[in-house]
């Protein structure tokens, strides 16, 4: 289901329930439960989430609290 929010990340953060929803750049939060795969180095990650066509990227600062929560 894709919903338009008028929001911002960190209200929409804060009003989160779900605990899998991850702000993974300053830009983009994903739900953990629809990545399908993560990709990348040292200098980022990139995440294959809901089909194969919505990349979305990691920032460097994101990786490491990304990370506790995959691994």
């Amino acid at each position: 289901i894709q919903r338009q929010l008028r929001a911002t990340l960190a209200s929409v953060l804060a009003d989160a329930r779900d605990k899998s929803i991850f702000q993974c750049h300053r830009s983009f939060i994903v739900n953990l439960n629809r990545i399908l795969s993560a990709h990348g180095n040292s200098n980022g990650y990139q995440l294959t989430v809901g089909d194969e066509n919505h990349v979305v990227p990691v920032s460097r600062s994101f990786v490491p609290k990304l990370r506790s929560f995959v691994g």
